[in-house]
């Protein structure tokens, strides 16, 4: 029924898609680097993509018996691997958590120090971003590493999320009947 343009606008359009503005993604500096040169500024993009397929694949048959997790990890890999994250991409996989926490076994002090670190790394993002945007500095090598920095946390993040997985608890058939 919908063919072609589902695909397009579901799925095509976040391989196609190439922001050479500043956002979370580090891949935004590489791009502008290779604007003018559209068979770089395709390869670029391709190289960006390959992640968040291995990813995506990956968890999708790792923890395919819990699709919460699932779904979580996967918007995780692909908001954190895409060309182009800006905040409101957060909410993808924050709306998970609700469905997942009981399964990610952590202390509180390790889990406020993952937030923290989290909201730090964007914080250090937003500052150079405005010395760039709003104050005219040249600043765009900083929020080129400040991206770094967030997708290395990020990932940092993933990895001890996925460390803390306890797996999906099997309910009793005593659960299940009441």
């Amino acid at each position: 029924m919908y063919g072609d343009l589902f695909l397009e606008e579901f799925l095509l359009y976040h391989i196609k898609r190439r922001d050479i503005k500043h956002n979370f993604s580090p891949y935004f500096y590489p791009l502008a680097l290779v604007e003018g040169n559209e068979a770089l500024s395709k390869f670029v993009g391709f190289l960006a993509f390959l992640p968040q397929v291995i990813l995506i694949i990956y968890f999708a048959f790792r923890y395919h018996n819990d699709l919460p997790f699932c779904w979580f990890l996967s918007t995780f890999a692909f908001v954190t691997f895409n060309k182009v994250c800006t905040s409101q991409y957060f909410v993808w996989y924050i709306v998970f958590l609700p469905l997942v926490v009981d399964r990610i076994k952590m202390s509180m002090k390790e889990a406020v120090h993952l937030i923290l670190l989290w909201f730090a790394s964007q914080g250090v993002w937003l500052f150079f971003a405005y010395l760039f945007e709003f104050r005219g500095w040249q600043t765009l090598e900083l929020v080129f590493a400040a991206s770094i920095g967030f997708l290395l946390t990020n990932i940092h993040v993933m990895v001890k999320i996925l460390r803390a997985y306890s797996g999906v608890k099997e309910m009793s058939s005593k659960s299940k009947v009441e």
